[in-house]
């Protein structure tokens, strides 16, 4: 595979180049926030892969929504964790 279609990760990376200029404007303080997103749909691309999705962007979008997912969860349950050790 790949040498004929492109993978997942190839069309992911295009349509990451395809946001560079976006990139580019987005403001210091908010740069670790979007290569954050960048990192989640990396993480978790072996799970589209296996999708296949016809546009990489539901792919990405759904991967970054995974990844965001399971810090909510970590964070929840460090509040519970807090909050079990105040009582």
């Amino acid at each position: 595979m790949g040498k004929t279609n492109a993978t997942y990760r190839d069309m992911m990376q295009a349509k990451r180049d395809d946001y560079s200029d976006a990139e580019r404007a987005v403001r210091a303080q908010f740069q670790a926030a979007w290569d954050t997103l960048w990192v989640h749909a990396s993480d978790h691309a072996d799970i589209m892969h296996i999708h296949n999705p016809r546009d990489p962007m539901e792919g990405i979008l759904m991967s970054i929504c995974l990844g965001q997912q399971l810090e909510i969860e970590a964070l929840q349950e460090r509040v519970d964790d807090l909050e079990a050790t105040e009582n």
